[in-house]
């Protein structure tokens, strides 16, 4: 996959450690940093906009490892935005997908969801919470920009 560095979100980051009815931040050192906002040519604060660019998508797929649990664990993933690294000051949650259960397998998408359109504070991530049982492995990958693009193969490109 071709993705943007900067917009990741999670990197295969394991779901396994996170307990039942916990809700953890999938991957505490790939919160979004958006920088403190600043003024237009007009003198008109500004901040981050993610989702005014128009078919800007948030997107989680099932990496390495299939989700498996103990039990009958069922998963909500949130996509959050905070004045704080944490996620907790001032938290807003813009999309949420509940109802996720232990059933991925690698390589299925499990989210692909345009980010809602309007500001967004300085920080942005992703939290999940599993309910019921813990999951004992699965993890993800997830991102905030277009379909992950798969390059071609030298030999697979047309003369």
């Amino acid at each position: 996959m071709i993705l943007d560095n900067d917009l990741i979100m999670a990197d295969s980051a394991t779901l396994a450690s996170i307990s039942a009815s916990g809700t953890s931040i999938i991957d505490a050192s790939k919160v979004l940093d958006f920088g403190i906002g600043g003024k237009n040519a007009f003198g008109t604060a500004i901040g981050p906009n993610v989702g005014e660019g128009g078919n800007v998508s948030w997107n989680v797929v099932c990496e390495d490892e299939d989700f498996a649990a103990g039990g009958s664990a069922a998963v909500t993933m949130s996509l959050v935005t905070a004045n704080d690294a944490s996620l907790s000051s001032g938290a807003v949650v813009l999309a949420a997908v509940s109802g996720i259960d232990a059933t991925p397998n690698d390589g299925d998408t499990i989210i692909r969801m345009d980010v809602p359109r309007g500001a967004t504070k300085r920080y942005l991530g992703m939290k999940v919470l599993v309910a019921t049982a813990a999951l004992t492995t699965g993890k993800v990958t997830a991102w905030i920009g277009q379909i992950a693009e798969t390059p071609l193969a030298p030999t697979d490109l047309k003369k």
